[in-house]
C-alpha cells in the first residue's frame, strides 16, 4: 500500500511540475504571438502615404525595422527579438527563448515581412 501511495505521489508531483512548465511555455508563446500581431500592425500602418518613398525605398526593411523598434517592447522577459535587415526588401524577425519544458533547449519563431509600402518603390512601366 505504501509503495502504491509513493508511486501516486511521484506521478502527481511530476504532473504538477509538467503543468507549471506548460504554463510557462504558454505564457512565452502568447507573448510572441501578441508581438507578431503588433509587428504586422506596424507594417500594415506603414503605408506609402506615411513614408518618404524617395529615402524609404533605398532600404525598405531598415525603415520597417526602425518603426518596429520605436514601439515599446512588451515581450516576455525570457524572449529576445532580433530583426535582420540584410535583405533590403525583407525584414526577418526572429524570436528566441529557452523552452521551460524538460529536454527542450533553445527555440526560435521566425517571421519574414516585406514592407507594406515597398510595392510603391518599383516602377512597373
Amino acid at each position: 500500500m505504501t509503495t502504491t501511495m509513493t508511486g501516486v505521489a511521484r506521478m502527481m508531483t511530476s504532473a504538477l511540475a509538467g503543468s507549471a512548465n506548460l504554463a510557462g511555455q504558454q505564457s512565452i508563446e502568447a507573448s510572441i504571438m501578441d508581438d507578431i500581431q503588433k509587428v504586422q500592425m506596424i507594417d500594415s500602418n506603414l503605408t506609402h502615404h506615411k513614408v518618404n518613398l524617395e529615402t524609404a525605398c533605398l532600404s525598405p526593411s531598415v525603415v520597417l525595422a526602425n518603426n518596429i523598434e520605436a514601439e515599446p517592447n512588451e515581450l516576455h522577459d525570457d524572449v529576445t527579438r532580433i530583426i535582420n535587415t540584410d535583405d533590403d526588401d525583407l525584414a526577418v524577425v526572429t524570436y528566441s527563448f529557452e523552452n521551460p519544458q524538460i529536454g527542450v533547449t533553445q527555440e526560435h519563431r521566425v517571421i519574414e515581412l516585406n514592407p507594406n509600402f515597398a510595392a510603391h518603390c518599383y516602377d512597373t512601366k
